[in-house]
């Protein structure tokens, strides 16, 4: 039981982290290219955030990301 809620917390965490990642790179493209936003970031940006607050989300998801694999390969 244990290792099931272990792989399910893992598997959320990288879910979290591809929407990090979607979302803030996705926007921060998004934004570059057709002056819009969308998502987390484009909400944030909605309620007067700075354009650039996109790439720190994406950085974030790419962050998570990497710590997963990170401890997935040490096991």
């Amino acid at each position: 039981m244990a290792s099931t809620r272990t792989e399910s917390a893992h598997n959320t965490w990288w879910i979290v982290a591809v929407i990090l990642l979607v979302q803030g790179f996705g926007s921060a493209v998004t934004e570059l290219v057709r002056h819009s936003s969308f998502g987390v970031s484009g909400i944030l940006v909605g309620l007067g955030a700075p354009t650039w607050v996109s790439w720190p989300i994406g950085v974030a998801g790419l962050g998570l990301a990497v710590w997963l694999i990170a401890g997935w390969s040490k096991k």
